[in-house]
C-alpha cells in the first residue's frame, strides 16, 4: 500500500549513540543481516563498534556515517518486515546523512553502495576537521547567529542562521534514549 499520507524521514549526523542497533539485533534477524553485510563491505566489525564503541569511536565521522545508515538501513528492514512489505511511503527525504537512507529507501541507491559513500565522505570530513581548526564546511562560520527554537515541545533544540544565510538547526537527543 503506497499512500500519499505516509512520509519516511531519516535523521543525520549527531543522533548516533553507543548501543543504537543492539535491541534491532537482539529480537530480529533481518537487523543481524543488515549489520553483517556492513562488516563484510566495510571489513571492519561495525557491529561491535555501534553496540559496544569499546574505543569511544562512534563519533569519529569516519565511524558515525556507515553506523547511521546501517542503523537506519537495519530499521527500515524492521519495519518492511512487521508490516509484511504492505506500508510504502509515497516520498523519502532525510536530514544531511539521512539522505542517503533516503536513496536506499526509494530504490535509488543500493545499501552496499551507500555504505562505501558515507565511509569516504566520514574520512573526508574527518581529514578535514584534522587539518582545518573550527567549524563544520557545512555550518557556516563562527559568527552563526542563534536563537531559540519556535516551537518548545519539538526536538529542535536551536536553529540559526550560518554566514550564509541558511537556516540550521541541530536536534536533541530523545526522551529515554541510551547513551
Amino acid at each position: 500500500m503506497s499512500d500519499a499520507s505516509i512520509l519516511y524521514v531519516f535523521p543525520g549526523q549527531g543522533s548516533q549513540y553507543r548501543g543504537m542497533g543492539s535491541d534491532l539485533c537482539a529480537d530480529f534477524a533481518v537487523a543481524r543481516d543488515v549489520y553483517e553485510q556492513a562488516n563484510e563491505v566495510l571489513k571492519f566489525d561495525l557491529k561491535q563498534l555501534s553496540f559496544e564503541d569499546p574505543a569511544n569511536e562512534i563519533g569519529l565521522t569516519r565511524n558515525t556515517q556507515p553506523a547511521l545508515l546501517t542503523h537506519e538501513v537495519a530499521c527500515l528492514r524492521v519495519f518492511d518486515e512487521l508490516t509484511g512489505g504492505k506500508v510504502k511511503p509515497k516520498m523519502a527525504a532525510g536530514h544531511s546523512l539521512g539522505e542517503y537512507t533516503a536513496l536506499v529507501a526509494a530504490g535509488v541507491l543500493g545499501f552496499e553502495d551507500a555504505l562505501r559513500l558515507v565511509r569516504r565522505q566520514g574520512e573526508l570530513m574527518g581529514e578535514y576537521g584534522e587539518r582545518h581548526a573550527g567549524p563544520d564546511p557545512g555550518c557556516g562560520d563562527s559568527t552563526a547567529t542563534r536563537r531559540p527554537a519556535l516551537l518548545p515541545d519539538s526536538q529542535l533544540q536551536f536553529a540559526g542562521t550560518d554566514g550564509g544565510g541558511r537556516t540550521r538547526g541541530r536536534s536533541r537527543r530523545a526522551r529515554g534514549r541510551p547513551g
